[in-house]
């Protein structure tokens, strides 16, 4: 979706999401809401999202992904 995306601050590779405050409460709430494999779309103030959960592995760790 990564070519779909108007988000100027996307990484192909994705985000991790952390509770640490640095994403707004929606992105959050959803992303740790949801089950591995799962797809979710909503609204934000900043548009619509559609987000896929994903099951963190090492090898994601020693990519660079987004982590504001």
């Amino acid at each position: 979706m990564y070519e779909y995306s108007d988000d100027f601050t996307e990484n192909e590779n994705g985000y991790i999401f952390t509770d640490d405050g640095s994403f707004d409460e929606i992105f959050t709430t959803n992303a740790f809401e949801m089950n591995v494999g799962e797809y979710r779309m909503f609204e934000s103030d900043y548009g619509v999202h559609i987000m896929k959960k994903f099951e963190l592995t090492e090898d994601d760790l020693s990519h660079e992904l987004y982590v504001p």
